[in-house]
């Protein structure tokens, strides 16, 4: 009996140690993600465009300012996503060209642990996408269409997600059609060959 009872207080404490462990790691991995679609409320006439999301609060607060003169418009939304908070942001690209960059870069609270990164590109609109830490970037490909502006402004419509960041998290985009710099197409390409190489050994 008394043996019956030991192992049963032994089982109790390892599943509430098992529990509160399991509760401490979590770990949210950030996404951002860009697609087209959703209805176009910043319009983008010149190239390069900067978008500060939270230069009045951090996410996962919504991004509008009512007081930002130059952008007024309600062009964002918040929700969640698989129970992380989500930001939603919608843009129109009527500069004439396609977009073919976007460059972000995260500015991440202190403490806020071990975490991965994940740039999402589902329409595949990019040639590459990577994001760590301090940013993420998306370029090459096709990008971003353009719309047009003759007599009503239609088409060229696309949507920043924004999931899973820290509280707290400052996050602003610029949208251009440059071409990255050397640095960074090296530091693309090791990672995707370490990434092949995995893939690889995996395999093997």
């Amino acid at each position: 009996m008394l043996r019956v009872l030991k192992v049963g207080v032994l089982a109790f404490v390892l599943s509430v140690g098992a529990a509160v462990q399991a509760s401490a790691s979590t770990i949210i991995d950030p996404i951002v993600r860009t697609k087209l679609g959703g209805s176009g409320s910043i319009q983008i006439f010149s190239l390069p465009f900067f978008y500060d999301f939270y230069n009045v609060g951090s996410f996962p607060d919504d991004p509008d300012d009512p007081t930002d003169l130059e952008w007024p418009e309600d062009n964002c939304s918040v929700g969640t996503e698989a129970g992380m908070p989500l930001v939603e942001c919608t843009f129109q690209n009527l500069t004439g060209v396609p977009i073919t960059q976007l460059d972000f870069n995260f500015n991440i609270p202190s403490g806020s642990g071990p975490l991965t990164f994940f740039a999402d590109d589902p329409n595949n609109l990019f040639s590459f996408e990577t994001s760590n830490f301090s940013g993420a970037l998306f370029f090459g490909g096709g990008g971003i269409p353009s719309g047009s502006c003759p007599e009503g402004c239609f088409g060229g419509d696309f949507q920043i997600d924004l999931v899973g960041f820290p509280r707290g998290t400052l996050i602003d985009m610029t949208a251009s059609e440059a071409v990255p710099e050397p640095a960074t197409l090296t530091l693309v390409a090791t990672g995707l060959g370490m990434a092949l190489a995995r893939r690889r050994r995996r395999q093997l």
